[in-house]
């Protein structure tokens, strides 16, 4: 759903209302009325004060905003052109209008222009035009509330665009439409749905001279309007005058224009006082049949992001000469040290290579032609894409292929895996068997003791087979038994042991101990011991 803003800044007073909904079923959610001293010191500034506060008591859409200015303070006047091309338009409408705004300098004026009618070969157009200054001051006081107006049209198009929604635009007959503001009337002509006439007019005097004035500005635009289509409706928006309705002119009764339901505006006005910001928001919807534009030239709207962008532009100008000066400062380093490593490759090679010319012999006695190729190519490499580091590192490489080579000729290669000390495996099990000897009255026996190296498989890692005959000698054969148990549960909790293998045990004659045939213990010599010894 759509939420709009209208906002109309008289001299002396101001109007706003906010509208949802869309362009078929508008629906007001807020509106309100405020007025200004004439004797203000800063009347902008009161104004600012007023509109905050009014902001203050409803949602106000912050980007879709139309601001509607006092049709007092602009010129309407009427231009034929011989093209009807709206690019061509834009370009020549000041200099086209120029001598019929004798009253101003054109540089200092927003020109806007809406189409009457085209052929083809020429344009009819009613011409705006409004003196920048004021227009300025305006936005910048709407714009420091706290608003921020997309676009800015007079009194004449808003009230235009309000009858349009309230339905009394007729195609077969013509429109009055009056704004009456606090010393001007914004009068707008309509002849068949087509908008042919805007004027202001100033009024002055007393209450009662506002209405004689207004009726007789009325006339005076039914006397001189030229419509092809009856007159059907005069109709009044904007401050109360007094006994103006029901009046007659040319025979039509003068009514109020009313583009929505007045329930809910503020007491002591209806809804025909904020017919001129409900047209200007539903402008901002899309509707309406005239399309103002004064926010143009330097006074052209800006977002955020456009505000941001020459700060944004000028802020990268200076990181980047920053960075330019730092690349600069950073190249005067870098020159001397390339020099010096320039110098530490050719002393690496001196020392790696020796001098053969000069009789000096180098560390390596005989070097591969291919390291002394390489070497000698990238000393003498003066390219642009040269570089001494990237060229010691490449000999490094060299040097390490070739130590690599040469260990695998001398049978040093790491990569070939060793068989496992079956002898290593043997020593961490007796370690173990003499760490459990209690007493003089314990003591073993090892009858026989073998290890073999059993390579792993997909499954199994490499590892070493013990095998053992013993015999545990204690006063009788529970003691020999308990010695043989604290044996196997010793080595089980070794993290080298694999495994222990169950085997039973027979008692001696006499019950002097037991004998153990067959002991299995598989060890890992790849784990280190519990002493942290390696395998």
């Amino acid at each position: 759903m759509a939420r709009t803003c209208g906002i109309r800044i008289g001299r002396t007073d101001f109007e706003l209302l906010v509208l949802d909904g869309s362009v078929k079923k508008p629906s007001v959610s807020y509106c309100a009325r405020g007025e200004i001293s004439e004797d203000s010191e800063d009347p902008l500034g009161d104004l600012m004060t007023a509109l905050k506060s009014a902001a203050k008591e409803a949602k106000v859409p912050l980007d879709e905003i139309g601001l509607v200015v006092d049709a007092g303070s602009a010129a309407f006047r009427s231009l034929t052109l011989p093209f009807d091309d709206p690019a061509k338009i834009e370009q020549v409408i000041k200099f086209e209008i120029e001598s019929q705004l004798p009253q101003w300098n054109i540089d200092d004026v927003i020109v806007d222009f809406h189409t009457v009618n085209s052929t083809g070969v020429e344009a009819h157009l009613l011409v705006t035009a409004v003196p920048k200054e004021p227009l300025a001051d305006v936005i910048e006081a709407v714009t420091k509330a706290g608003f921020e107006p997309f676009e800015a049209e007079v009194e004449t198009s808003a009230l235009v665009n309000a009858a349009w929604s309230a339905g009394v635009l007729t195609v077969d007959g013509a429109q009055i439409l009056v704004n009456v503001g606090h010393d001007t009337a914004a009068i707008a002509v309509v002849d068949g749905g087509t908008v042919r006439m805007l004027r202001a007019a100033r009024l002055h005097g007393s209450d009662e001279g506002a209405r004689t004035k207004l009726l007789r500005e009325i006339t005076r635009t039914v006397t001189g309007m030229q419509a092809s289509n009856p007159l059907d409706g005069v109709f009044v928006a904007g401050q109360t005058v007094s006994g103006i309705e029901d009046e007659l002119i040319d025979g039509v009764a003068i009514s109020a224009l009313s583009p929505f339901e007045g329930g809910g505006v503020p007491t002591g006005t209806s809804a025909s006082t904020f017919a001129v910001v409900f047209g200007a928001a539903l402008g901002r919807m899309g509707g309406g049949v005239i399309k103002p534009h004064l926010r143009r030239e330097e006074l052209a709207f800006t977002g955020k992001l456009e505000r941001l962008e020459l700060p944004l532009a000028v802020l990268a100008l200076l990181v980047a000469a920053v960075m330019g000066i730092q690349f600069v400062i950073l190249q005067k380093e870098i020159a001397p040290l390339e020099a010096d490593l320039h110098k530490w490759l050719d002393s690496s090679n001196r020392f790696m290579l020796g001098v053969p010319k000069e009789g000096t012999a180098g560390y390596i006695r005989t070097p591969s032609d291919a390291l002394v190729a390489q070497a000698d190519r990238l000393l003498k490499d003066d390219s642009p894409d040269a570089n001494d580091f990237n060229a010691l590192l490449t000999i490094e490489r060299t040097l390490d292929k070739e130590i690599k080579d040469l260990k695998k000729k001398l049978g040093q290669n790491s990569e070939i895996r060793q068989p496992q000390s079956a002898f290593g495996a043997i020593t961490r099990v007796l370690n173990v068997l003499e760490s459990q000897v209690e007493d003089e009255s314990t003591r073993f026996a090892v009858k026989k003791v073998k290890g073999s190296f059993q390579p792993g498989r997909s499954t199994t890692p490499d590892m070493v087979l013990v095998t053992m005959d013993m015999a545990f000698f204690a006063a009788d054969g529970i003691i020999a038994t308990r010695y043989w148990d604290n044996f196997r549960l010793a080595v089980a909790e070794m993290p080298w042991c694999i495994e222990f293998k169950e085997v039973g045990t027979d008692v001696m004659d006499g019950d002097v101990g037991i004998s153990v045939r067959g002991i299995q213990i598989k060890v890992d010599m790849a784990v280190l011991d519990s002493s942290g010894g390696e395998a």
